[in-house]
């Protein structure tokens, strides 16, 4: 078999491995249903998932006996499969029960799986399986995006990473948070292997604070389906789909919601460092340090948009610090407090987005800060122009190649945001609508753009439809990566 045949058979086959993931993680609403009484629901779930396990065992049978050689390009392809194709099934539930046409559905999905936090469905009209479904998909978005970042765009230096050895492709399993890597796996080691390894030490972590995060709401107060989609969806920086978080919150759900989106916009690196009480390298505690500047920037900015800038007492702290992780780390919970923030300051701190190796989207702190440091060096340079100024990050100088790629990203990021806001004003939409619309796509904080009142023209335009899903996918996938795939350069490897 040819070297691109090895390559097929290993990404289809993982592909195949993590759908009927998604399969067993059907059967927790698939139990529910039955437990309800929801004959229709379960039966959908039903059907969704025979469809599922007869297509993965096809192509695992059909992949049995091919020796899949590990070929360069090959986790770049599979990401990009697995994140336009997986939609179609996250959104599938909800088509056969006929909330949605399959349009719909794959766009529900695609915000799902990128964790954008918008929703075209009416959740006052979906029964209670159908709701944990909803935020089950965020999570499972949420969660395979960082499996995809440990073990495929980290080691690439891709989606806002600096090392050249940032994670997995290169580690075996016990996450080394001095180098940012999983340490000792061979290079050559499978996908499947890869994904294996890196997925033995992640998972349980990432289900022991979810479960934990979950636990704390419900104890606060929360209605065991407020406690589950609530914790699910703001551990992976989704926001909820409908549940609106009123002002009457207790402090601990404020608390436990303000941590679990931290820990969701936080380098995975970090939060392994922590448990195990090792020391970062220079790059993550850089990248902390200027997070935590524009997380107090943002605190700033709620405070003074709420009138309580000087009121120190522990409950406005609590509610200041919400809403400024809220959209810092591009959750976009809906809330009376985010309504009350202007649009155009929301939407800059998504455009910032969270850590280096988390589920928030945006730019990512790490090429923000070498932005700035770049752009205050050129300063210093036009007011001395014999002096010598280098940009440092992490006590290490950035190079011109990664200074000039982060720069182009930059301008490709806004080129395709307006471009996006302008397919979307020719699919009917007013410029300002379109304008929000677009940035809340491409940033992860659909939730903010797609407000309930668009939802009826949403779903009646295929265009928007389809522009959406495309400006959710590069938003959560690199934008390079996508050039990548299109290059006669990857394809001749």
């Amino acid at each position: 078999m040819g070297g691109g045949m090895s390559m097929f058979a290993a990404i289809i086959r993982v592909w195949a491995f993590v759908l009927l993931t998604l399969v067993g993680l059907q059967l927790i609403p698939l139990i529910l249903a039955l437990g309800y009484g929801e004959i229709s629901t379960s039966q959908s779930f039903m059907a969704a998932m025979g469809m599922e396990i007869f297509l993965a065992i096809a192509i695992l049978l059909a992949v049995a006996r091919r020796h899949a050689n590990p070929m360069p390009g090959e986790g770049i392809f599979f990401t990009a499969l697995i994140f336009t194709t997986f939609p179609v099934f996250l959104g599938l539930p909800f088509v056969i029960e006929k909330q949605i046409g399959f349009a719909e559905g794959y766009t529900e999905g695609m915000s799902a799986i990128t964790t954008s936090g918008g929703t075209l469905l009416q959740f006052e009209r979906l029964n209670i399986p159908l709701k944990l479904w909803r935020a089950i998909c965020d999570w499972f978005g949420g969660t395979l995006f960082l499996l995809v970042a440990l073990v495929v765009l980290g080691p690439i230096k891709m989606g806002g990473l600096y090392s050249p050895r940032l994670t997995g492709a290169i580690g075996t399993g016990s996450i080394n948070a001095q180098m940012g890597t999983m340490a000792g796996l061979e290079a050559q080691a499978s996908l499947g292997n890869r994904f294996y390894q890196a997925a033995k030490y992640f998972v349980p972590i990432w289900l022991f604070l979810t479960a934990a995060g979950i636990f704390l709401l419900a104890f606060s107060g929360a209605s065991p389906l407020e406690a589950l989609i609530i914790g699910l969806s703001s551990i992976v920086t989704a926001g909820t789909f409908g549940v609106y978080l009123h002002p009457d919150i207790s402090l601990l759900s404020e608390f436990t919601i303000s941590m679990m989106m931290l820990i969701g916009a936080l380098s995975f690196p970090l939060i392994w460092a922590v448990i195990n009480g090792t020391r970062l390298t220079q790059i993550y505690r850089w990248e902390l340090y200027d997070f935590l500047r524009v997380l107090g920037i943002a605190c700033l900015v709620v405070a003074i948009s709420h009138y309580v800038l000087l009121d120190a007492s522990i409950e406005v702290v609590a509610y200041v610090l919400m809403n400024a992780i809220n959209i810092i780390s591009t959750t976009g919970f809906v809330s009376e407090e985010l309504n009350t923030i202007p649009v155009i300051l929301a939407l800059t701190f998504a455009t910032i987005g969270g850590c280096s190796l988390s589920t928030a989207s945006g730019l990512k702190i790490f090429r923000v800060g070498i932005l700035v440091r770049s752009a205050h060096a050129q300063v210093k340079l036009t007011m001395n122009p014999n002096s010598v100024e280098k940009v440092y990050y992490g006590g290490q100088v950035v190079d011109d190649d990664r200074l000039n790629a982060i720069r182009v990203y930059f301008v490709m990021l806004v080129i395709i945001t307006f471009l996006g806001a302008f397919m979307l004003a020719l699919s009917g939409l007013n410029a300002e609508q379109a304008m929000i619309m677009s940035f809340g796509a491409i940033n992860g904080m659909l939730s903010v753009g797609l407000p309930p009142e668009l939802v009826d023209q949403v779903n009646g335009s295929d265009a928007i439809m389809a522009t959406l899903s495309v400006m959710m996918l590069l938003g959560r996938i690199d934008i390079l990566m996508f050039i990548m795939l299109f290059s006669s350069t990857y394809w001749r490897r």
